[in-house]
């Protein structure tokens, strides 16, 4: 899936519903399913009118990647040039895991009955608590049968990729800085962030 507007959740902070018509939103399913948020801006004041919302829907704990617009990321997501200030926001599907239960399940009342019966997964908040670590989520959850229940579990990312996908938990937010539309000396950074740098980004 690839289209020109943000097609993120209803329930996020309605600040960014200004900004649908200037997003790229990119799904990806190559083994790994996620959601990629391209929001542009072309002045300052809409960066700064936006981040405040963008930082709400950012899980807590998660780290915060920085890059210049000379050197911008380079992931499955990116065929285009990115060659605007941009802030790339990486969230869950909040779509529906359950193998053939999934088959059978032909509209959302009964995936959510699914789900509630143990037979889907919903991938997307409310996470089960037992997958925090520290109260922060894993960057990617899998899909697995326990006591013939589906549940989620961490993703062990150095082991044998499993049957299935991985399936993103976490929300995670990379900004694309240019110096001046979005400036990183002006820029107030949650301090339970890491930060960091893909590359060298300006800083003027």
């Amino acid at each position: 899936m690839s289209e020109d507007t943000g097609k993120w959740p209803t329930n996020w902070p309605s600040e960014l519903e200004a900004f649908r018509k200037q997003c790229h939103t990119t799904g990806v399913a190559t083994g790994i399913q996620e959601n990629i948020y391209d929001i542009y801006f072309t002045n300052r004041a809409q960066f700064h009118r936006a981040w405040p919302a963008i930082l709400k829907v950012r899980t807590p704990g998660s780290p915060i990647a920085v890059y210049s617009i000379d050197h911008p990321p380079k992931t499955i997501a990116d065929p285009w040039p990115m060659t605007k200030p941009t802030v790339r926001i990486y969230a869950p599907t909040d779509g529906y895991v359950g193998g053939s239960h999934s088959q059978r399940a032909t509209n959302l009342q009964q995936m959510v009955g699914a789900v509630e019966a143990g037979q889907m997964l919903h991938a997307g908040a409310p996470w089960p608590q037992e997958i925090s670590t520290n109260g922060t989520l894993p960057k990617y959850v899998v899909a697995k049968e326990i006591n013939g229940r589906m549940r989620w579990v961490p993703a062990d990312l150095a082991r044998e990729r499993p049957i299935g996908f991985y399936n993103r938990a976490r929300i995670e937010v990379a900004i694309i800085a240019d110096g001046r539309i979005i400036n990183m000396n002006e820029i107030i950074l949650p301090p339970d962030a890491e930060i960091r740098t893909g590359a060298p980004s300006k800083k003027n």
